[in-house]
């Protein structure tokens, strides 16, 4: 975007890809201020850069305010708990003002925090610094005697936070003594608070000339793991209270400008405590759920609050009205492992099938061991939701590490509103709603083709974490009906958008049909995926929907005949452990992807190898019934359309056909002439488990089931052939 030189110029400390995208798409100049390890990625992508390390403090320091005022830097913005000192000295120089630096100080330690916000009249729980153990077990017995508590009641519990890590880093709840041991001496000294009874919740407020610009209130499910926006209407209900209790934060601290996040606890009463502030972007990807709840790019409404040529008029367009501006409710949750070995990243079906769910940012585990959780720790990364209804959202957040947990789909019925019918998952709906499959499908369709113009507009070097959304959107549509039909008529968006750049898929005119196996048999959901938008991109070549610069229809057909012919196993679902293991869920996608283009090419192309397919599991023992019967039927089929011709597969095509299909007439025929005997009640096969309906439950004499079980099975005929 073109940059306006007569606004402000905003250095960006720290490295945070959303905070950069959102400047290059700003019209500020702006300049990147990060460790030495971002320089070559900065300047591979054309971002503006200066190198610092944030963890040196010595004279020099000095150094980083000259170089940005010489730059004609007019602010810094932070964008993590560490770089909020850095920016509160940088400013000090640059708005030659410097109070500034003592301010930061204050939102960095959270004892002086307390103390100037009790100063400042503002309610705060019991606190006290410890720089020993001994400090811990003291204020823990201080404060359960305080409450009168006698012997046999439990103890009332503690909490300790460390001085200036961001939010749960470092956050322990101690409720017995033996607690207190476990803390390492390392997280000495810290800070002891008493625990405070209330619906805990955090406030995200645009302060711009000393005033409230936008105050969004960000609802806690469960501490630590959940949050959502905007909150539900009985938390709403206490803003113009949250209100004055801001206004009272930004006097007491002194704030002209900024972005800050304070945490407070409401009790039943209305009572009103605070918890803590911080002078930068919330975790939890706070401003991504207010981006997709109301529609402004949170990043730039902090460089534009931090900016000191920002207008009156330029700040009051910015924001939209709280609440009623919003589109809907987002929230996220943290997902961390309950068991101590994983094998593979597999979101549950019940979780992707929910209306309200948006999308991951989950990767597979580099390692099978999960590594035991310090106090509140950090999760493996997010889930997202979006919806209308705050409390279906509060819920659903509410049960999901129960629904993680679990695998009894009768909880998911009760949860969410699905039912568990013959191994698929559909939600219950009324009479007169399309199909539950086909509005997943459709939201699923909209949400792809926002993600594809995201991708096509993004800077190169956000393109990475776009395509990532491409791929696990394009992966819950293989897996719903009619899905590889959709992508396929998307195919030439979908390239245009960039989805294959720089990539291996890149030129299609390139593409080795003998890497497809392991490209879809792989264990990672990226490379499946994409595999298969390349393949659906070719299908559309190869039928004259996508014209092609690069490779020719003839082309695309030959190496889809190749595909199919080299993942015939696929095609009929005859897998094996190994894939069931690595894959999971994931394998579905193949299979669906294969036989959608099974259908669209034809299996005639491919006859002649699924003739050697078959003899060779004939050989094989246990006999392998399932896929061979699948087969025969395609060549059944192949046959009895005219306009298809086997050619010299033919002969052999017919020989099975006619070996299977004369045994099962034959079969049908005796079953058919023969009276059913009285008072049957059941039969047992002797050599399947497959009970054709019409006669299940009504033999049990060892000739019908001789004769039931002859019709079931006639395809194992043709091992006599063998």
């Amino acid at each position: 975007m073109e940059k306006n030189p007569d606004k402000g110029y905003i250095a960006l400390l720290g490295w945070s890809l959303g905070a950069v995208e959102a400047a290059a798409a700003f019209d500020r100049r702006y300049v990147v201020v990060a460790p030495e390890w971002a320089e070559e990625y900065c300047r591979q992508h054309e971002i503006p850069y200066l190198p610092w390390n944030f963890e040196r403090l010595n004279d020099r320091s000095m150094e980083i305010a000259e170089t940005l005022r010489d730059m004609g830097v007019d602010a810094a913005v932070p964008l993590f708990e560490e770089t909020v000192e850095w920016a509160g000295a940088i400013n000090s120089v640059l708005m030659q003002n410097p109070r500034l630096h003592g301010q930061a100080v204050l939102f960095r330690d959270k004892a002086l925090m307390k103390r100037r916000a009790q100063l400042g009249g503002i309610r705060v729980g019991i606190f006290e610094e410890a720089h020993e153990k001994s400090d811990v077990v003291r204020f823990f017995k201080r404060v359960n005697q305080t409450l009168l508590k006698l012997d046999g009641d439990p103890e009332d519990p503690i909490h300790l936070k460390a001085f200036d890590k961001a939010g749960c880093l470092g956050h322990r709840v101690i409720r017995t003594y033996e607690e207190i041991d476990a803390i390492p001496e390392s997280e000495y000294p810290l800070l002891m608070e008493s625990h405070l009874d209330g619906w805990e919740f955090a406030v995200e407020a645009w302060v711009w000339d000393g005033k409230i610009q936008f105050l969004n209130i960000s609802e806690y499910v469960t501490l630590g793991y959940s949050v959502f926006v905007p909150a539900t209407p009985e938390l709403e209900q206490y803003r113009e209270q949250i209100t004055r209790q801001i206004e009272l934060l930004i006097k007491t601290f002194d704030i002209q400008f900024g972005q800050i996040h304070p945490e407070y606890f409401v009790t039943s009463d209305g009572t009103m405590y605070f918890g803590e502030v911080a002078y930068r972007p919330p975790g939890f990807k706070a401003f991504e759920l207010i981006e997709r709840a109301y529609g402004f790019n949170a990043y730039q409404a902090s460089m534009l609050v931090f900016d000191p040529k920002a207008t009156a008029e330029e700040v009051a367009a910015f924001f939209p009205e709280p609440v009623t501006g919003a589109k809907g409710h987002a929230g996220c949750f943290g997902v961390y492992p309950r068991r101590r070995v994983v094998s593979r990243l597999e979101i549950p079906e019940e979780t992707e099938q929910h209306p309200y769910f948006d999308y991951h940012e989950l990767s597979a585990p580099l390692e099978a061991t999960v590594t035991k959780r310090t106090a509140f720790g950090t999760h493996w990364g997010l889930l997202f939701f979006f919806g209308e209804d705050p409390h279906t959202l509060r819920d659903l957040l509410k049960h999901r590490s129960r629904l993680i947990s679990t695998s009894d789909p009768r909880q998911w019925q009760s949860l969410f509103g699905f039912a568990h019918r013959g191994g698929e998952c559909q939600r219950m709906s009324s009479d007169n709603e399309l199909p539950v499959s086909e509005q997943r499908l459709d939201a699923l369709l909209q949400q792809l083709e926002a993600a594809l113009a995201a991708l096509e507009s993004a800077p190169s070097f956000s393109r990475p974490g776009r395509a990532g959304r491409v791929f696990d959107l394009a992966r819950r549509i293989l897996l719903e009906p009619g899905g590889c039909a959709a992508l396929e008529q998307r195919a030439q968006a979908i390239e245009q958008a960039g989805t294959f750049a720089d990539s291996d898929w890149a030129e299609p005119q390139r593409l080795q049909p003998a890497l497809t196996p392991a490209s879809l048999g792989s264990p990672q959901a990226e490379t499946v995926v994409i595999e298969a938008l390349s393949e659906l991109r070719l299908l559309a070549v190869a039928r004259g929907d996508y014209v092609h610069p690069l490779i020719s229809a003839e082309q695309a057909h030959n190496h889809l005949t190749q595909v199919l012919a080299l993942n015939l196993s696929r095609i009929f679902a005859f897998s094996g452990e190994a894939e069931r293991e690595t894959q999971g869920r994931l394998a579905e996608v193949p299979r669906a992807l294969l036989r959608y283009l099974a259908e669209r090419i034809g299996y005639e192309f491919i006859v002649e190898t699924m003739i050697d397919e078959i003899w060779r599991l004939l050989g094989q023992r246990p006999l392998m019934v399932a896929p061979v019967r699948r087969m025969i039927d395609q060549m059944a089929l192949c046959q009895a359309n005219p306009e298809i011709d086997l050619g010299t597969s033919g002969q052999g095509a017919a020989r099975l056909v006619s070996s299977s299909m004369g045994r099962l007439r034959a079969a049908a025929r005796t079953l058919v002439s023969r009276p059913m005997p009285a008072g049957s009640r059941g039969w047992t096969p002797r050599r399947c488990n497959r009970k054709p309906p019409a006669w299940r439950g009504r033999c049990t004499t060892p000739a019908w089931s001789r004769l039931i079980t002859r019709y079931c099975c006639a395809i194992c005929s043709i091992t006599a052939i063998t």
